[in-house]
């Protein structure tokens, strides 16, 4: 039987403190187990343990031979560390850049001279979080000096703190387990296996019924606008959303942000470009999070958006270069509401209306927004495109395609090619012209 006493300790500033013991009885006795540290201590180095021998290398364990100048290193060391390796090659500029801003201001001041090993267990993280919210950290003017006055973190900035610093163990945890063994923000102890027992699972992204193609958008498009029940101007909106997702495979978020201005032709014999430079955010316009970026506008899509300009126009909506493409309440952009229930209130009922008209999209029903988009990245990749091109164009990173489209990109080198993405959006078109979609 065991269970826990509290006592009091003095800190090393001088202050009072809670402690708590951890007691079991043995033979009629209290038997110390050690405190809450003792036990912290021990499972972090059951974990090393554990790790040295899933290596092979539990001799050198036991020789203590694992243990170098690494086991002294900082948790602002470290960070350094996986921003250079890790961070810089792989995440977009900006998103670089906001994560430096918040390591900086957040992490760096409380617990950058804090031991690396001490993130080990969740006490520190809580530790770190808990002072940045109760206790802040001094604002610094331009220059880096001190303005006297201390900000705090609010609910969404300690989150995110919590979310980089977990990415950064996590990274540690499993490609530099000498540095650390475990991460104490969701406590990932070993690199992450899958819960399946199959050898081999296709990524979500390449599965049939998560990546549209040019035909299913565009009967989905049709489904969309046959729809009865909505306001006389907002099966053509819909429609309008689930191409530009497709076809210009933005997010859901970015779509909703852009405005008819962003809608540009630099010269007079080039294509038309849409310009991507905010997003939805907290129910808010806010500044895109990956890469402020331009993406060509083919011209089928064009047509798209012009005749939804004169529809929208023809019912009174608002259509000036400043105002949205995607109307929302009044003549406000398209709601946090709306952006959230869109996809189960609008777009899987039209999804499985053309699953039950077309047998072989029987697929569809589970078939999300989102499908769009990783519809759009598919495509562009079986059309023959370098990575890197879509990856710029689409606002990620080339590693996340080749990590999440692997078979996809397997199945293009393997010789398995469709026709160039505008092609097959016009051959999608001139498909469904000939066989519309089954009435419901």
């Amino acid at each position: 039987m065991a269970w826990i006493r509290r006592h009091s300790v003095k800190t090393p500033d001088g202050r009072r403190g809670e402690r708590y013991r951890v007691l079991f009885r043995h033979r009629g006795e209290e038997k110390l187990a050690g405190t809450f540290d003792d036990l912290d201590l021990a499972l972090a180095e059951k974990a090393r343990a554990e790790r040295a021998k899933r290596d092979g290398r539990l001799d050198e364990y036991a020789a203590g031979l694992l243990e170098g100048s690494d086991a002294d290193l900082t948790l602002w060391e470290f960070m350094r560390l996986w921003f250079t390796e890790d961070a810089a090659p792989h995440l977009a500029e900006a998103t670089l850049k906001n994560y430096l801003q918040v390591a900086n201001k957040w992490i760096r001041p409380i617990a950058g001279t804090w031991p690396l090993r001490a993130f080990e267990k969740p006490r520190a993280v809580n530790e770190l979080l808990r002072h940045a919210q109760l206790r802040g950290v001094a604002r610094l003017d331009a220059a880096g000096r001190s303005t006297g006055d201390i900000d705090t973190a609010r609910p969404p900035t300690a989150d995110r703190v919590r979310k980089i610093l977990s990415s950064a163990l996590t990274w540690g945890v499993e490609h530099r387990g000498d540095l650390i063994a475990a991460n104490g923000c969701k406590l990932v102890t070993t690199r992450r296996r899958r819960r399946s027992g199959r050898l081999h699972v296709a990524s979500p992204s390449n599965r049939p019924e998560r990546a549209l193609t040019a035909e299913a958008a565009e009967h989905i498009a049709r489904a969309l606008l046959a729809r009865t029940e909505q306001r006389t101007w907002e099966p053509h909106r819909d429609a309008i959303l689930l191409r530009c997702l497709f076809a210009l495979g933005m997010r859901p978020e970015e779509v909703a942000a852009a405005r008819w201005q962003a809608l540009m032709k630099p010269t007079v014999e080039g294509d038309w470009m849409l310009a991507i430079e905010d997003a939805l955010s907290h129910g808010r316009i806010a500044g895109v999070k990956t890469i402020e970026r331009s993406k060509r506008v083919p011209g089928i899509v064009y047509q798209w958006l012009t005749a939804w300009r004169q529809v929208a126009a023809s019912y009174g909506l608002a259509v000036e270069d400043c105002d949205f493409i995607i109307p929302g309440v009044g003549d406000g952009h398209f709601s946090l509401n709306q952006h959230k229930k869109w996809g189960a209130k609008y777009f899987r009922p039209a999804a499985k209306s053309v699953a039950q008209g077309h047998p072989k999209l029987a697929h569809l029903t589970g078939a999300t927004p989102y499908s769009a988009r990783r519809g759009h990245i598919t495509c562009r990749i079986l059309a023959g495109e370098p990575v890197e091109v879509i990856a710029r164009s689409c606002g990620t990173s080339p590693a996340t395609i080749y990590r999440h489209y692997f078979v996809a990109i397997d199945a293009a080198e393997s010789g398995h090619r469709l026709a160039p993405f505008e092609q097959q959006l016009a051959e999608a078109v001139a498909l469904v012209d000939r066989r519309p979609p089954a009435s419901r």
